[in-house]
């Protein structure tokens, strides 16, 4: 797939009303996130959780741990 491609399917799946979409750091600080993931964590707007961490959204801080390593070792 060439990358002007990738990219459209990528907008279209991040523009989605019905997937939420979020983009954070290593240390979880969101970057980028969709209306609708921001909804599903409660904010007013994709604008409203921009730079808030989503570390304070885990019942246990754990996950995000285990979620990262697992990415890591199978690389998606």
């Amino acid at each position: 797939m060439d990358q002007q491609r990738a990219d459209k399917q990528l907008q279209i799946l991040t523009n989605s009303p019905l997937i939420g979409f979020i983009e954070t750091d290593p240390q979880g600080n969101i970057l980028d996130a969709n209306s609708t993931f921001a909804s599903i964590l409660g904010y007013n707007g994709r604008q409203e959780c921009l730079g808030k961490n989503i570390l304070d959204k885990y019942k246990d801080p754990d996950d995000r741990s285990r979620l990262l390593s697992l990415l890591r070792t199978t690389g998606s």
